[in-house]
């Protein structure tokens, strides 16, 4: 997993159920570690991030995401969102498959929400 993506997300270690915010992801002789904003450090493999599920999204970002993204193609649509693609579903009815590209996923990541980034059991998604 590339822990890197996943600065200022919260995380827990399954371990013993701490909940933390990752400053950074570092190697301490043989360990790969992961440090919080307090200092303290835990083991990698015992810590999986904290992510939203798309489902979780809220008017305001859907709106916002539409204005960023797809108000500049000239699209009025509602978005269905995935782990990797959303479904445009434009006013006139009709449905277009469109995969997200890496300005979107980036959106979505800043905002915490999993977007197919790793595999899902490598995460605690919220809202499944």
């Amino acid at each position: 997993m590339n822990w890197d993506l996943f600065k200022g997300y919260l995380c827990q270690n399954t371990r013993n159920g701490m909940i933390f915010t990752l400053v950074e992801p570092y190697q301490k002789y043989d360990s790969k570690m992961l440090r919080d904003d307090f200092g303290d450090s835990y083991p990698q493999e015992f810590c999986k991030p904290i992510c939203n599920d798309l489902k979780l999204m809220t008017k305001e970002e859907k709106e916002e995401m539409q204005k960023t993204f797809f108000n500049e193609h000239g699209i009025i649509c509602q978005i269905y969102l995935n782990s990797d693609y959303c479904v445009v579903m434009e006013k006139k009815g009709s449905f277009e498959k469109y995969y997200l590209n890496v300005r979107e996923i980036l959106w979505l990541m800043e905002r915490k929400f999993f977007v197919g980034q790793c595999k899902e059991s490598e995460c605690i998604i919220m809202g499944k």
